[in-house]
């Protein structure tokens, strides 16, 4: 990706050509040579009318002879039933044409008091056609022994015909059972629980098979390896999950789903089983694995689910993004550019001593108006013997897309001066994250912009402490010696200062 949108240069259209009037010709002569045709007289355009639309004859009929048709239904049963009869003694396409508010206007000025979801529910089920055979099979499950006196569980054994509940309470209704609506949808939310009940405790009976897995996604894949796993859907994976206690979002569930899917060819196997057992035993970390693998000669073409499955197969848990990249900076070429990138890195070294997340903002705002992508820098600063971390350069990228306003320039420097010399670092910014004005939203790359306005070279771990703790702890105040931890592990995102 271009650090700038490329700039494209739009030529004009068709050149113009001045218009040059004759001297010799006025427009008068031009005008008066002109010879008028003789015009037939116009005749009136025929219109194409619309052929008449037929009226309704349900509507009509409920208008003008209400009390006859509605005398026909039952005294019994609820409203609603009584309202779904109704409209059943009129022909299917008379039962289309209705809306909601014309049948609720015609029922209210007949002193039929009923609300409109009443009226909603009652045009939905008489609408709603139900298949022979689904209509069959309803018949035969309704009817089969056990007959249990809970109308619920009778309705429980219908639930596997994967119709919908007005398709079940038409269905139901047209062998001459009245089950309310409300009782088919308590009958859904039973099964749908129990499966979620059983679902949760598959997940937490297997949980040892998947205890040696770090990332989600790692876990969600071998869940789907194991032998009795069957087909869920994303949304009940992760319900199921997060009953269990492992938060998943619908987005990593959909990816786990996409990653079981993908299988490696053989010949990509083959490369990958006679390479891996060397690479592993020479290099000691994620990154140089991949890069010392991706090297190997006669490499296949492989997309990122492909190496990624490859490495789940023996035990190497890697996340998703880390092996895109390494496959991007596999491919990606040498430019132009990347004697520049030294040079650039190397000048801005030589300065004083600054955080590697600085100086990677420093080279970005110097390279905004070239060509090169971002992937090309990560390269060149590798050709160049900068080992520099996926995280140390995605909160350099961000900081520098991140837009400062000229309010928020102007808080920053009236109060980073008060805040007191002899406090600890991390204390000095939770201070200005309460200090009265904080521009809200705040993020640690806008906190790093600003710091940076006023010279100030904060590390990104301690800033990303700062805001945990003003954002779970907004008043509290916070003794020095909590979160050190959290805060030195963030702090080898940056993994040093930039030396020169």
């Amino acid at each position: 990706m271009p650090l700038a949108p490329n700039r494209v240069s739009i030529a004009g259209g068709h050149p113009r050509v001045p218009f040059e009037a004759d001297p010799q010709k006025s427009l008068a002569a031009k005008i008066a040579t002109v010879k008028q045709s003789h015009q037939r007289p116009a005749l009136p355009r025929a219109s194409k009318r619309k052929p008449p639309k037929l009226a309704n004859c349900c509507i009509a009929a409920l208008q003008t002879e209400f009390s006859v048709w509605w005398d026909k239904v039952p005294k019994t049963g609820s409203m609603v039933t009584r309202v779904e009869m109704l409209l059943l003694l009129f022909p299917p396409p008379d039962i289309e044409g209705f809306t909601i508010k014309q049948l609720h206007t015609i029922l209210r000025n007949n002193q039929v008091n009923i609300g409109m979801s009443t009226v909603e529910n009652a045009l939905t089920t008489a609408r709603t056609p139900v298949p022979a055979t689904k209509q069959a099979l309803i018949k035969t499950l309704w009817e089969q022994p056990p007959l249990q006196s809970d109308a619920c569980e009778r309705v429980q054994r219908l639930l596997s015909l994967e119709l919908s509940p007005s398709q079940l309470r038409r269905g139901l209704w047209n062998i001459g059972e009245d089950v309310d609506i409300a009782l088919i949808n308590q009958a859904r939310s039973a099964v749908k629980d129990q499966a979620m009940a059983q679902e949760t405790a598959w997940i937490a009976a297997n949980l040892h098979h998947i205890s040696d897995y770090d990332s989600v996604m790692a876990m969600l894949v071998r869940l789907q390896e194991l032998p009795d796993y069957q087909h869920k859907t994303p949304i009940i994976l992760r319900n199921a999950l997060k009953n269990a206690g492992i938060p998943a979002s619908i987005q990593t569930v959909r990816q786990a789903r996409a990653l079981f899917n993908t299988q490696p060819s053989q010949r990509q196997k083959d490369w990958f089983a006679a390479n891996w057992p060397e690479v592993c035993r020479l290099m000691n970390t994620r990154g140089q694995w991949l890069e010392m693998l991706l090297n190997r000669p006669g490499r296949p073409v492989m997309t990122t689910p492909e190496l990624w499955r490859l490495l789940h197969g023996v035990h190497i848990n890697v996340g998703i993004s880390l092996v895109r990249k390494a496959l991007t900076l596999s491919i990606v070429k040498p430019t132009v550019h990347q004697q520049q990138v030294e040079q650039l890195w190397r000048q801005i070294g030589g300065r004083d001593r600054i955080t590697l997340v600085k100086r990677l903002w420093i080279l970005l705002c110097q390279l905004e108006n070239s060509d090169i992508t971002w992937t090309q820098i990560h390269l060149a600063l590798k050709e160049a013997g900068e080992e520099v971390s996926d995280a140390t350069m995605d909160h350099a990228l961000a900081a520098f897309r991140t837009q400062i306003k000229a309010d928020e320039l102007a808080w920053i420097r009236a109060v980073h001066h008060r805040i007191p010399e002899q406090e600890t670092e991390r204390n000095k910014i939770i201070a200005l994250l309460r200090h009265e004005g904080c521009p809200k939203p705040i993020t640690a790359s806008k906190l790093l912009r600003l710091l940076w306005t006023v010279g100030r070279d904060v590390s990104v771990g301690t800033i990303l402490t700062a805001l945990r703790i003003v954002r779970q702890q907004p008043r509290a105040d916070i003794p020095d010696d909590d979160n050190r931890i959290v805060e030195m592990v963030l702090d080898m995102e940056e993994q040093r200062p930039a030396s020169p």
